[in-house]
């Protein structure tokens, strides 16, 4: 089984016109990138994962693909499967808090992916989202490493991923402007609600030892107010209490149920190598 990369056209043809303004022929092209991109241009031939890296690394950008599993003798192998379990319910609440879904097109761009973008310090969370994004939807997510802006993004190219995760309750756009909530099924089964909850405390939650007491606190911080009753709600449906924390916050500061919240989401903040565990300085 081979991993096929395809390039929208527009996509092809933006590159193409970048790269001729470097002064680059489509044939010094071709002779970089180890394939011929006229035929990728004209007849939409797919690159292999060795060319659309060399090809990624000429533009200096991401650019937007699908991944194509190619499975010999059989042709592409195109669906995704959606179901549900606690790695995808973990992978909802990633997505949920430092992740996006686009999707829109026009006469002249057209962006379709899934990702995250997580804070390059956080070591743990940039491996541990790779991994539920290629377990949940059967592909490794591209990296990309924006040093500017100090963040690493994960990306996964094409409608079909967009549509996977719409399927699993996810919308597309902005998350603050549609207040997106957690989707239903998580809470159909505990497991559900433990992995949602993980991914939603290791993305937009902290926990910390509050200096006044020493008491440990976990906390979740989010603009959508949805989503914060929901997080409230998964909480209160595992017997963890919970209180506002500001206008846009929910902490766990009950020392049972901080203990409890730590020992049944372990989340990767609660394990010594995060910045998290120290009290945040507006707390």
């Amino acid at each position: 089984m081979e991993t096929r990369y395809k390039i929208p056209k527009n996509e092809l043809e933006s590159i193409r016109r970048e790269l001729k303004r470097k002064g680059w022929t489509i044939k010094d092209i071709s002779r970089s990138v180890g394939c011929n991109f006229k035929n990728c241009l004209y007849n939409g031939t797919s690159l292999s994962e060795a060319s659309f890296s060399t090809l990624e690394e000429l533009t200096e950008d991401p650019i937007e693909h699908e991944q194509k599993q190619l499975v010999k003798g059989g042709g592409f192998q195109t669906e995704i499967d959606t179901s549900r379990n606690t790695v995808v319910a973990e992978a909802t609440g990633y997505l949920l808090g430092d992740g996006t879904v686009s999707s829109y097109s026009s006469n002249q761009n057209s962006s379709h992916y899934v990702g995250l973008t997580l804070h390059n310090q956080e070591k743990q969370q940039i491996s541990r989202g790779a991994e539920i994004l290629r377990r949940s939807f059967g592909q490794e997510p591209s990296r990309i490493n924006q040093k500017s802006e100090s963040v690493v993004r994960l990306r996964l190219y094409g409608i079909r991923y967009v549509r996977a995760a719409q399927e699993l309750g996810l919308e597309s756009g902005n998350k603050v402007e549609n207040q997106i909530s957690v989707p239903d099924w998580i809470y159909n089964q505990e497991k559900f609600i433990v992995g949602c909850l993980r991914g939603l405390v290791d993305t937009d939650g902290s926990i910390y030892t509050r200096n006044a007491d020493n008491r440990v606190v976990a906390e979740f911080t989010n603009r959508s107010l949805n989503l914060l009753d929901d997080f409230r709600s998964l909480c209160e449906e595992i017997d963890i209490q919970c209180s506002s924390a500001g206008d846009y916050g929910v902490q766990v500061a009950r020392q049972e149920s901080a203990a409890r919240f730590v020992s049944k989401i372990q989340p990767l903040k609660s394990q010594g190598d995060t910045p998290s565990l120290t009290e945040p300085e507006n707390s």
